[in-house]
């Protein structure tokens, strides 16, 4: 894939998917998490989690190893620090979304195929994630 077409972007999150039950620490150091299907979750980083309001919400990806891509999703900072596990997709502008290619795979081919067609297209995508 090049560029997404309009109905590839706006039917992405018919890949998503949030994690299962509790998430646990299995790397400190690295924020990786493992949820209750043996996914894994990494909690991204304050400045990776710009787009999502990282002043109230914790951002979790789980990349796939194979096609680079990954799934996200959010949970309310208050929420996760006192054990509570509802993940949540997010509202309008804070939406989590499916990405074609993760940022930590490759910079370029994610504004590429992520970020220029949230601003091309726009954000009012036709499909939920997969809960």
């Amino acid at each position: 894939m090049i560029f997404p077409t309009i109905h590839q972007h706006l039917e992405r999150n018919k890949h998503n998917y949030l994690p299962i039950g509790v998430i646990r620490c299995v790397d400190d150091l690295n924020n990786v998490y493992m949820d209750d299907n043996g996914i894994k979750w990494i909690r991204s980083s304050f400045l990776k989690s710009l787009y999502h309001d990282p002043c109230t919400y914790y951002k979790f990806v789980s990349v796939d190893e194979i096609s680079g891509s990954s799934a996200e999703s959010l949970i309310l900072k208050s929420d996760f620090n006192l054990g509570i596990y509802e993940f949540i997709v997010g509202e309008s502008s804070y939406m989590v979304t499916y990405n074609f290619c993760d940022s930590s795979v490759s910079s370029f081919w994610h504004v590429m195929l992520d970020v220029f067609p949230h601003h091309i297209y726009g954000g009012e995508y036709w499909v939920e994630p997969n809960i």
